[in-house]
């Protein structure tokens, strides 16, 4: 046993030299042959195998996706964005009327003008409006819609009527505009636009001349010949304006009217307890410390040696009354320039005021007359007695 184990390990050895002899027809083994007819079998059997593995087809995989370098079909890069133009745009181009930064005296009432361009691709028309945005209102509406169409790419003047308030301080009045839906925009960025003005006391520029009242009856006695401007008789032709709002009071106003009014008196007593039968101008500002009223008079050409001369006091029975008169001028509508500033309490006399309007000699004047009320209020009635424009 242990030397057939030898002999089919030698054979197994020349197997792979016995893979390319020629085959011999096989023999019937007899005896000590039949180890090696059982070893040639079992070589032919492997040779079979070997053959049989060789013939069959080998399994071929697919190549592996992530490896293969595979080219793709690219466009080329588009370098243009497209852009939507907004509905709503807006660009702010300049102050047209009231520069930042304006000075005014307390109550005094303007015009506020921006200049907008349209650059968005709807057109804007009377739906649209501007609208308040914050800071103080310098007694504007909330809502001011626009008046005509403004295609895009156009430019447009939108104006609201303010007044300066009567306390001295620096005012910014934000606004932005609203579309038909109420989505409300500003300016580049979405920010606002605004009114920017500075509310300082006058500064006295006129020596008024007091005068102790006599034994009444007193009277003010008007110039037979000389008087070019008698502004009672065109009391309604001024544009009247109080703080408590941006729009004109009426004309003539109604008594005990909160927002504060003005009228005509046909003879008054004064605090002197006398009855004035000259003409007489009642300025009542709102109820409140810093109530106002003012008046601007349609333009007055003024000549060298003009004046204007009034006389300023309480109504009689009003106590607590204590006011701030001033006469201020402007020329085209531009901004007030103070003349005088004269302080009136309850003390039962009354001032005459008499102002030189030689420097102001060629040019068409208007004079805004203008009344504040002091700490208490409530009994404010302050008189104008017989303001006029006088020429020697």
């Amino acid at each position: 046993m242990k030397r057939r184990l030898i002999c089919v390990l030698f054979i197994l050895a020349l197997l792979p030299l016995a893979c390319n002899l020629p085959s011999q027809p096989a023999a019937t083994p007899t005896g000590s042959s039949a180890l090696l007819t059982e070893v040639a079998a079992t070589i032919d059997a492997l040779q079979t195998q070997t053959h049989t593995a060789a013939a069959q087809p080998q399994e071929t995989r697919p190549p592996d996706a992530t490896a293969t370098n595979t080219p793709t079909l690219s466009r080329p890069a588009n370098t243009a964005t497209a852009t939507t133009q907004p509905c709503d745009q807006a660009q702010f181009i300049a102050d047209v009327t009231i520069p930042d930064g304006t000075k005014m005296v307390p109550g005094q009432a303007f015009t506020k003008t921006w200049r907008l361009r349209n650059l968005g691709s709807c057109t804007w028309d009377n739906r649209y409006a501007l609208v308040f945005a914050g800071g103080d209102a310098l007694g504007a509406p909330a809502v001011v819609n626009l008046t005509g169409s403004v295609p895009t790419g156009a430019t447009v003047d939108v104006s609201i009527d303010m007044a300066a308030p009567g306390i001295p301080g620096t005012y910014i009045s934000r606004w932005k505009l609203r579309n038909p839906a109420g989505v409300v925009f500003g300016v580049a960025a979405d920010q606002p636009f605004y009114a920017e003005i500075v509310v300082v006391q006058p500064t006295l520029t006129a020596t008024p001349t007091r005068t102790i009242t006599p034994t009444p009856p007193f009277t003010v006695t008007p110039p037979a010949s000389g008087v070019i401007y008698d502004f009672t008789a065109n009391l309604c032709r001024a544009e009247w304006r109080s703080a408590a709002g941006g729009a004109p009071l009426p004309c003539p106003g109604t008594s005990g009217d909160s927002s504060g009014y003005v009228m005509r008196l046909e003879n008054p007593v004064l605090e002197t307890g006398a009855v004035e039968n000259s003409p007489v101008i009642l300025t009542v500002p709102r109820a409140a410390p810093s109530g106002v009223v003012t008046g601007r008079f349609p333009a007055v050409t003024v000549q060298n040696g003009d004046h204007f001369r009034a006389t300023l006091g309480c109504l009689h029975g009003q106590s607590q009354c204590s006011v701030i008169y001033q006469v201020n001028y402007s020329i085209a509508g531009g901004d007030p320039v103070n003349l005088g500033e004269w302080t009136q309490s309850y003390d039962g006399s009354i001032q005459g005021i008499d102002i030189d309007l030689s420097s102001l000699a060629g040019k068409a004047v208007e004079i805004i007359l203008v009344v504040l009320s002091g700490d208490q209020a409530a009994e404010d009635q302050a008189v104008w007695v017989y303001p006029r424009i006088v020429r020697r």
